[in-house]
């Protein structure tokens, strides 16, 4: 009984010094003292840095092989690239806000001899404020007739101590006019752009990029994106962007459009082309000087969103062509 118990116990000793470590995992083993460095609110320029600590918690030693940024602007840079067992490196974190605009989300990726985890990532967060701000970046316009001339506004602004002067306005020069004074706003030097559509801007739709160049902030302007359409003869109700109600696959659907005119000259409406096979436009009266456009999106599009164009071709000289976006999802 003795020498039956003395065997269980010398078994015991050899099982016990080949258990693996951390949790049943032998070899090197790496442990990161977080998986996400978030630098809070930050300006733009700048150059942000933090440490992560990087220990191996194995019986190996553990090799850094190789770190990768999912961009340019972040960086993760080692103390030392191999880690013996029980120590620890400091995994350097960098940020460079650039020109970035609001939260921002990039991934640094440790790529290591670890059997159970030989990619570790780390997530890099910050909320970067801009120098220059605009309170909406899209303008949109409803579609308006030739020679209307509506107003949108933005609203322009940067901290007081650094100042703003808005030095000029560029883009689309054919298409809008612009203005701009001065608004109360605590602590911001600020401005309200307007824009107006010109009464002899071209009919058709648009998307321009207006850059604002300033004066005083250490980055000098910034942009908006402008879009609209202007008809001529014929206006179609609800705007030129059209969204179709999510679709399941295999599935067909259909949007009917009220096109009118003014009546004031024989123009028509030819037909429909579009770019997609997957979608079919068919234009018909609806009696008087009006015309139903049906877009029909078929059951062979495939999975996922989609955004597509539809033209519909006339015989106004001013306005041969009305381009629609299509909008939509099909869902698996």
């Amino acid at each position: 009984m003795k020498r039956h118990a003395a065997s269980l116990l010398a078994a015991g000793l050899v099982l016990a010094g080949l258990a693996p470590l951390a949790g049943g995992q032998s070899g090197p083993v790496l442990r990161l003292s977080t998986r996400e460095v978030d630098f809070g609110r930050v300006d733009q320029h700048q150059q942000v840095r933090d440490e992560v600590t990087l220990r191996n918690v194995g019986d190996a030693p553990l090799r850094i092989l190789k770190v990768v940024a999912d961009c340019g602007c972040a960086a993760g840079t080692p103390s030392d690239s191999t880690v013996l067992p029980g120590e620890e490196v400091a995994i350097g974190v960098a940020f460079s806000t650039r020109n970035y605009k609001g939260p921002q989300k990039k991934r640094i990726t440790l790529e290591t001899n670890d059997p159970a985890e030989p990619k570790a990532v780390i997530d890099v967060l910050a909320d970067v404020r801009p120098f220059v701000r605009l309170d909406r970046e899209r303008i949109r316009f409803p579609t308006v007739r030739h020679g209307e001339t509506p107003t949108e506004t933005v609203v322009i602004a940067a901290d007081e101590e650094h100042g703003l002067e808005i030095v000029s306005v560029a883009g689309a020069e054919e298409i809008l006019d612009w203005s701009a004074k001065p608004v109360a706003s605590p602590g911001e030097v600020a401005y309200e752009l307007s824009f107006s559509i010109r009464p002899d801007a071209p009919p058709g739709s648009f998307r321009e990029r207006v850059r604002i160049e300033t004066d005083g902030p250490p980055v000098p302007g910034t942009h908006v994106i402008v879009m609209g359409t202007v008809t001529s003869y014929f206006l179609v109700e609800g705007g030129t962007r059209i969204r179709f109600p999510t679709v399941d696959a295999g599935q067909s659907d259909q949007l009917s459009i009220r096109i009118t005119t003014d009546g004031s000259k024989p123009f028509r409406l030819l037909r429909a082309d579009s770019s997609s096979p997957h979608l079919v436009g068919e234009i018909a009266s609806a009696g008087g000087d009006a015309y139903v456009l049906t877009i029909t999106l078929k059951e062979t599009a495939p999975s996922g969103h989609f955004r597509e164009t539809v033209t519909l071709r006339t015989t106004d000289p001013q306005q041969k062509a009305i381009e629609l976006e299509i909008l939509g999802r099909v869902r698996t």
